[in-house]
């Protein structure tokens, strides 16, 4: 830890070095502008600032170049990272063509559902109440009726006000029960009764929409982003081994 303490400090040092040969400046407004945020998102005054650096076997104006050095490490980075990273389209389109799978959606299917919950305060009398009822609305959605009016009338889950509406549902991030059925159901189908550890639920298929792969232009911007940073960290690292072999 000492070790690498050290370190930090001399990179830090080489870097402010660097800043100053290629004649960076750090004007006492922009300082000044820093120190004013820092007081103003710690909601301390002026004065109590002042005191707490004293406290601490410090000044203002120490802090102020601290600040300082830090603005120029910034800047000198910013500059040399810019000047030695560049993405190209080409590149970016490479990684997609070689990364396609990372970028598949599932399938997924917008469903509704009528649910008479049932856990372990539900009585054995209850559940044989919900069984009887649930074969009842089943039979009614089947014969045609409306499934959304049915749902509101006597569903017991909070999307009833929806018409049983639970929007999309993927595989992987909902009970397995539940899943099984919603992927064998086709458009406009209602299922068996199904029983999950929530209770019967009676499942309506409202739109089935099929697994893709995201689009070059969707995620192009990720992509960039990401070989960004890959090449950010290596040209980082070899700057400032360059900064150390030519400092003395």
């Amino acid at each position: 830890l000492m070790q690498q303490a050290l370190d930090s400090i001399i990179d830090e040092k080489l870097k402010i070095q660097e800043a100053k040969k290629f004649g960076i400046e750090v004007y006492e407004e922009s300082v000044t502008k820093a120190l004013d945020d820092i007081k103003e998102r710690n909601q301390i005054s002026d004065s109590d600032f002042e005191a707490l650096l004293e406290r601490e076997g410090s000044s203002l104006e120490n802090y102020k170049a601290i600040i300082r050095d830090q603005m120029l490490v910034s800047r000198i980075t910013q500059m040399e990272m810019g000047n030695r990273i560049k993405v190209t389209d080409r590149q970016t389109k490479r990684y997609y063509n070689r990364n396609q799978k990372d970028y598949w959606e599932a399938p997924t299917a917008r469903v509704r559902h009528i649910l008479f919950i049932i856990d372990e305060n539900t009585s054995k009398k209850d559940i044989r109440l919900k069984k009887v009822k649930a074969r009842e609305i089943l039979a009614l959605a089947r014969a045609g009726e409306d499934f959304a009016q049915l749902a509101r009338k006597h569903s017991e889950d909070v999307s009833a006000h929806l018409g049983g509406d639970i929007g999309s549902v993927e595989r992987g991030k909902v009970v397995k029960e539940f899943e099984n059925v919603v992927f064998r159901l086709k458009v406009g189908e209602v299922s068996e009764i199904v029983r999950t550890p929530y209770g019967l639920h009676i499942i309506k298929c409202d739109e089935v929409i099929p697994g893709k792969t995201k689009t070059f232009d969707k995620v192009k911007g990720e992509i960039r982003t990401r070989l960004f940073l890959e090449k950010q960290k290596k040209a980082y690292k070899d700057w400032i081994g360059d900064l150390r072999e030519r400092a003395f």
